[in-house]
């Protein structure tokens, strides 16, 4: 069943399955009332966003990313994508689909992006998927701690950098930093 077609009661079902979870063991591991994974898991109440963000985490996830469609297991050889992203940990990596040519040429619409939500702190040019203003975007970034401020730099030189600054700071979620991409032919 596609996520994307789904409530969050259901969403939240297929999670405790899959991870195995009772309420009563998923209200001890975010420190949140049985009852209210209860009504949550029924469709009565809501979630907020610390609610979600509690859930996300002791299910595995970090809660940042809305994605459209579902994130599902995906099985690939594990020497091919050492070979190919450069990493050994694979845990918590997020595959996700570019959508739009803001960073054409090097990420075209529809290649997969390995995220490393682990990867949070702002090394200068590299690319991350940020959350801002409610929009899931796939940047270049860099940081001006003495401006205070940071800049998100499209490669295709037909989008124009956005600067955020000042409250919009605290608007901006680093999701993580793309660490590879790959790309149908």
């Amino acid at each position: 069943m596609p996520l994307s077609s789904t409530t969050f009661s259901e969403r939240l079902q297929l999670v405790l399955k899959h991870n195995q979870l009772t309420q009563k063991k998923l209200a001890a591991l975010t420190g949140m009332d049985q009852k209210s994974i209860s009504r949550l898991k029924k469709g009565y109440n809501e979630p907020s966003e610390s609610s979600i963000l509690k859930i996300a985490r002791a299910t595995g996830g970090d809660g940042a990313v809305n994605y459209d469609d579902a994130p599902e297991a995906m099985t690939f050889d594990r020497d091919f994508l050492i070979s190919q992203i450069g990493v050994e940990r694979f845990k918590g990596l997020h595959i996700i689909h570019a959508v739009g040519d803001s960073m054409a040429p090097g990420i075209s619409p529809g290649d997969l992006l390995f995220v490393n939500p682990a990867e949070r702190e702002i090394r200068p040019g590299a690319v991350y998927v940020v959350q801002i203003e409610n929009k899931t975007l796939v940047k270049r970034l860099d940081e001006d701690p003495i401006k205070k401020e940071v800049v998100l730099k499209s490669d295709n030189k037909d989008y124009q950098p956005l600067v955020v600054t000042g409250d919009d700071l605290d608007r901006l979620r680093v999701i993580g930093r793309v660490i590879g991409n790959f790309r149908k032919i």
